[in-house]
């Protein structure tokens, strides 16, 4: 069975704040248990159960301890390993403006001032692993009520989460020691700001639906499309057309899931305009068709 994360909304003030409860896939090695090179087009939130949970990402790991926490921004490569995958609660979310009309101590930009674009840690109280234990109890029970009790969890988590690492900028003990990874080597292609290479990284999550290429993207940028395809590469382990096939099949698998739209009509929608063309890629990322992979989640054919 293929499982798919459950997302959950909330509005505070002017902020939409979405929640994403992550059906966890880990694979069992000799010498533990760890969860595959991954990343996502929103913020991770990892809480450690034990003391024996690591995030490593391509510069740096980071021991976790019982009660602590890593938030992993967006578009960041990363990995767990762990000795018992019940010690590690995940939990996605992300944050829009819901309008332009600016309010006193407006959440919009208080969030972007705390989360930004780098890896953050702290530790939280026990009330906090209550809470994330609460999730991992309701979130698959569909009554009002529990969904109510999710949704309460959740937002008092990133508030509690957003109190230590305000308090975290002057209490170094509430961080987490964070260790380079010593064969790291960045790639910065020479010449092509750090801004440039961000809004080529966005285009890409953005835009993955169009037929975006590393040559399309050269003629905007005004970098070589080799130059962009390490970087990306850099970025997720993929090449970039392997990257836009994965957001592809991901935004697919989500649909034929959670939908009844026609296969057709997802197959235009994720950027194929043959659906010949959709059914051969989906079934060599997917292992099977769309259709039975439909089946699996108790929808009628389409």
């Amino acid at each position: 069975m293929n499982y798919v994360n459950e997302t959950f909304s909330v509005a505070i003030e002017n902020v939409d704040l979405q929640f994403v409860i992550h059906y966890e896939s880990f694979f069992q090695l000799q010498s533990g248990i760890f969860k595959a090179s991954h990343s996502h087009l929103y913020y991770e939130v990892l809480y450690s159960l034990s003391d024996t949970n690591k995030l490593i990402t391509t510069e740096y790991t980071i021991p976790m301890k019982k009660h602590s926490f890593v938030i992993v921004p967006p578009y960041q490569r990363h990995h767990i390993t762990c000795e018992n995958d019940a010690d590690i609660i995940s939990v996605g979310f992300y944050y829009k403006k819901k309008h332009n009309k600016p309010v006193r101590d407006d959440l919009f930009a208080f969030f972007n001032s705390i989360f930004g674009k780098d890896i953050k840690t702290g530790i939280l109280d026990t009330i906090s692993e209550s809470n994330f234990l609460k999730i991992r109890e309701t979130h698959r029970r569909s009554e009002p009520v529990f969904n109510g009790l999710l949704i309460s969890s959740l937002a008092q988590i990133i508030f509690s989460i957003a109190e230590v690492v305000v308090a975290g900028n002057s209490d170094n003990d509430q961080n987490l020691k964070i260790i380079p990874n010593p064969n790291y080597k960045s790639y910065s292609p020479k010449g092509v700001p750090m801004e440039t290479l961000y809004w080529i990284n966005e285009m890409l999550n953005a835009r993955y639906m169009d037929n975006i290429t590393p040559a399309s993207l050269a003629k905007q940028f005004f970098v070589s499309p080799k130059q962009i395809n390490r970087y990306i590469y850099r970025q997720y382990g993929q090449t970039f057309l392997q990257r836009r096939t994965h957001l592809r099949m991901a935004t697919a698998q989500k649909l034929l899931s959670q939908t009844n739209e026609p296969i057709s009509k997802i197959s235009e929608s994720v950027g194929y305009s043959s659906i010949n063309t959709f059914y051969s890629a989906f079934k060599t990322f997917c292992g099977t068709t769309p259709d039975l992979y439909r089946k699996e989640f108790g929808l009628g054919d389409n």
